[in-house]
């Protein structure tokens, strides 16, 4: 049976007297109410974010909240929330701050106690502790900047399981997967975006991970989603160009090269000349060139002007790779020399002998002579004498009253 009453009786040297004076008991329970507690902290095992509570109904006798992480809804191995200097929260406080990365350990349960000027009430109010984890899952990468120690490419992720905590992703670059030596590519991405593009020319440099924290509207994860980099280094190889113009310093005929040993990724090479073996000042050899195809044709009578290099790029969906291949050019100068022509047919205006010549000291691209009568030195109407003569021949002749005006 409850006490109702407290009662004073006085007491003489004899005797205790039996009316005593009475006056009721009222109960004072006043308890918080409402508790909420939500984890910001999105590491698993690590806590963090606000306690809320509404106050008591009467709170004429209360004086402070205390707040704790308990192991059980009784409080038993509490530990006070706020730190030495932030542990009494006065009346009218009705929220305190648990800083992130409180390690969860054994604790199960937010309690709040009321406390009077007299005590602290020893049956709190208690509310579950959930721990919020929200880890990425399947990250990818794939490496689109062809160049050697550089990187470029989308990088995407799947959701956690849980996003209700999640406010956006930052992605990094890191020397390790914990995030040794990060560095964070542009801005965060919104929570129901789940890419970011690594502008191509990133460089490696001492990077060897993709990392993906969450964040809250509290703070970032501290245990990030790692991805091993892999760097895409796909170039030509063994470009050929036979210069098959041979005027001096003119060019003409197909360059070749090999492809790299994966092209899943290359969607078209880009031949160039080029004053340097890097591209400096460089010009198209006709069209970007499909995969598959090894090969770009020069067209005759192409000026060299410059041009010292011919050069291979490869390009991936993403970019042009900065960092070609290169063939020093050499210009094919085949001609004949010392020509001797003297005219044995003694007529006016009649032709005839035997014309003679020195050939090219470098024959390898000479197939034939084509010998012409000609209005002036550079072959302005001029006229075909006989058939084309194979190459390793000397001499034409000139039939006898051959017309020097024949045109």
């Amino acid at each position: 049976t409850p006490y109702t009453h407290v009662v004073i009786f006085t007491r003489s040297s004899l005797v205790e007297q039996t009316t005593p004076v009475p006056f009721p008991i009222s109960d004072t329970a006043e308890s918080v109410q409402s508790l909420d507690f939500t984890d910001r902290d999105l590491d698993v095992e690590d806590l963090g974010g606000t306690i809320f509570w509404s106050p008591p109904p009467d709170i004429t006798l209360v004086t402070q909240y205390h707040a704790y992480l308990a192991a059980d809804v009784a409080g038993g191995n509490r530990s006070q929330v706020g730190g030495l200097g932030n542990e009494t929260l006065f009346l009218g406080t009705n929220l305190v701050e648990l800083l992130p990365d409180e390690t969860l350990s054994i604790y199960e349960q937010v309690v709040v106690y009321t406390r009077s000027s007299l005590i602290e009430q020893t049956t709190p109010v208690a509310n579950i502790v959930n721990d919020t984890v929200a880890y990425v899952s399947n990250i990818s990468f794939t490496d689109l900047d062809f160049d050697p120690l550089e990187l470029g490419g989308n990088i995407t992720w799947a959701d956690p399981e849980d996003i209700s905590q999640v406010m956006d992703f930052a992605i990094y670059l890191s020397a390790g997967p914990a995030g040794a030596g990060r560095s964070q590519i542009l801005t965060n991405v919104a929570s129901g975006a789940n890419v970011i593009l690594m502008h191509p020319e990133t460089p490696l440099g001492d990077f060897a991970h993709v990392l993906v924290y969450t964040r809250s509207t509290l703070l970032e994860q501290t245990t990030p989603i790692s991805f091993a980099l892999n760097d895409t280094i796909l170039s030509v190889s063994n470009i050929t160009f036979p210069d098959k113009d041979l005027d001096f310093n003119d060019l003409g005929g197909t360059v070749s090269w090999e492809a790299p040993d994966d092209v899943t990724l290359v969607t078209y090479y880009v031949p160039y000349l080029a004053f340097t073996d890097i591209g400096g000042n460089r010009s198209h050899i006709g069209e970007e060139i499909g995969v598959g195809t090894n090969v770009a044709y020069v067209i005759p009578d192409t000026s060299m002007d410059s041009f010292a290099h011919i050069i291979v790029y490869t390009k991936s969906a993403l970019v042009e790779q900065t960092t070609p291949v290169s063939l020093n050019i050499s210009d094919t100068i085949a001609s004949v020399s010392s020509i001797v022509f003297v005219d044995k047919d003694l007529d006016f205006d009649d032709l005839g002998g035997v014309v003679t010549w020195v050939e090219p000291l470098d024959m390898f691209h000479v197939t034939f002579y084509l010998i012409y009568f000609s209005e002036d030195s550079i072959g302005v109407g001029r006229y075909q004498l006989g058939h084309d003569v194979p190459a390793f021949t000397s001499q034409i002749t000139v039939p006898i009253d051959h017309s020097q005006n024949v045109s």
